[in-house]
């Protein structure tokens, strides 16, 4: 679901139609597996760009559609990458 423009939102008014007007991505580490009726479980090192050391953990888990997650309440794109380490580029 597209996200609600901010100057409409109100709570419940939306449902089902519009997602809450947050958009946001983190990395970090993946400290439970991701299954139906779980959570999304993050050792989270940086939100939006900016270090915010933290567990976050989603709401739980309705639909696993590839690397797409549907919670309760967001819709997530969980993304596997390779660190960057400095000096282990051959």
């Amino acid at each position: 679901m597209p996200a609600c423009p901010r100057p409409i939102y109100s709570p419940g008014l939306w449902k089902d139609i519009l997602s809450l007007p947050t958009g946001y991505w983190m990395e970090g580490v993946l400290i439970a597996d991701v299954v139906k009726r779980g959570a999304i479980q993050l050792d989270r090192r940086v939100r939006d760009g900016v270090v915010v050391r933290g567990i976050f953990r989603s709401t739980r888990i309705c639909s696993i559609e590839e690397s797409e997650v549907t919670t309760y309440n967001s819709v997530y794109l969980i993304e596997e990458v390779t660190p960057f380490i400095p000096g282990l580029l051959s």
